[in-house]
């Protein structure tokens, strides 16, 4: 430990910069019900160890792991690079008390605040307040040896990429994530340092939130001013649930189904208000029978949209934009893992009147995405109006590292 009036004064300023963050970051954890005394919470006590492990792991402590016991998780991390220096056991709790009596609370207890304070949640906060500041002094310290988040050299590639094809805005969600709402965070950390380039995509996990979308998908359009969902189907196939949240939003839903396109119609006439963006013309896998039957689901509802990104059939994209119209097709670039410049190559090569065009490259997004206005704040508004003829693109290419 440094000594003197300078270490102090680092820690202090480290504190004011990052403070906002830490702050979401302590909201985030007190809203875990994680009552250990109570059978019924058992789900949530796992899913708060899933999530604190999360977040060491994002801090840079290694060997992290979830432990299972005959009752309830342990969480146990490990940073073992000074050698021949003192080993510090760090103990703390990431469970709490039982709420009751729920009539003394001025808010719902494991309700996360948007504004104002932390929370009144007293002991949640000292316990897991606590929890938490310890992992942060660590992170301090081990700042220069730990790095940061990996979406961070992904997010850099992507946007050279994007940036010298002449990609002006990216749709950017997260991917296969144990916890989205920790994703979601981090996604809107990459909006925020770039909000006129970037728009958000809540991604929701259908089984695993079960329950939850609508607090999930709320808290991403008010705090973090996102304006779409995305759903993919190897986490599980969209639910009533998902639909009901986006069209209380009017919000639009880009659902990866993976080549199962038959479920698109049910969807679609179920949900005619909501509009369903399926990426890859239904199959990144290059299945031509689904491309061709996803078709003749675009050309039938008017709430159903098609992106570009991994279409490898250029007769499919063709036959797509002459059935369906220029209208029903979006710009699609998948990054980081396809190249922004050969997906906009393929747009381009379609020969579409320049109008045609520019609805493809980003007027058919923009119009989606204004939907929400209505029932949502300007968070929802595309951050600025059409400017020239300079493409927008969705894309799925913020990966981050989970359990």
């Amino acid at each position: 430990m440094q000594s003197g009036s300078l270490f102090p004064s680092r820690l202090l300023a480290y504190a004011q910069t990052h403070g906002q963050r830490f702050v979401a970051e302590l909201k985030d954890f007190l809203r875990f019900p994680s009552v250990s005394a109570q059978p019924k919470h058992a789900g949530d006590v796992q899913q708060c160890a899933v999530w604190l492990a999360d977040h060491l792991r994002q801090l840079g402590l290694e060997r992290v792991q979830v432990i299972p016991t005959r009752r309830h998780p342990l969480v146990y991390a490990a940073w073992q690079h000074a050698p021949g220096r003192p080993t510090v056991l760090i103990y703390g709790h990431y469970d709490v008390q039982p709420a009751d009596p729920l009539e003394a609370w001025h808010s719902p207890p494991f309700e996360r605040p948007c504004v104002g304070t932390i929370s009144t949640a007293a002991e949640r906060a000292t316990t897991r307040g606590k929890c938490l500041r310890t992992s942060k002094r660590w992170s301090r310290i081990s700042a220069p040896l730990a790095g940061c988040l990996s979406t961070s050299s992904v997010s850099l590639r992507a946007r050279r990429r994007a940036a010298r094809a002449g990609i002006d805005r990216t749709v950017l969600a997260s991917v296969f994530h144990s916890n989205y709402r920790v994703a979601n965070r981090q996604v809107a950390r990459l909006v925020a340092s770039r909000p006129e380039h970037f728009y958000g995509f809540a991604m929701v996990h259908p089984t695993r939130d079960r329950g939850r979308v609508g607090v999930f998908v709320k808290e991403a359009v008010r705090c973090y001013g996102f304006c779409g969902i995305k759903v993919h189907r190897h986490d599980g196939r969209i639910t009533r649930e998902v639909c009901e949240v986006a069209r209380t939003f009017a919000l639009p839903i880009l659902y990866d189904v993976v080549g199962e396109v038959a479920v698109v119609e049910l969807l679609a006439m179920e949900y005619p208000e909501v509009a369903f963006i399926i990426p890859h013309l239904g199959s990144f896998a290059d299945d031509w029978r689904a491309q061709l039957a996803l078709i003749d689901h675009l050309v039938r509802h008017p709430n159903v949209y098609a992106d570009t990104s991994g279409v490898r059939r250029f007769d499919l994209l063709q036959q797509a934009v002459r059935r369906a119209g220029a209208r029903k097709m979006l710009f699609g670039s998948d990054g980081p893992w396809l190249h922004p410049g050969v997906e906009l190559a393929k747009v381009h090569a379609l020969g579409l009147p320049a109008a045609d065009e520019r609805l493809v490259l980003g007027g058919n997004l923009l119009r989606l995405l204004a939907n929400g206005l209505v029932l949502e704040s300007a968070h929802s508004l595309p951050r600025h109006g059409h400017r020239g003829t300079r493409p927008c693109q969705t894309e799925s290419g913020q990966h981050t590292p989970g359990p």
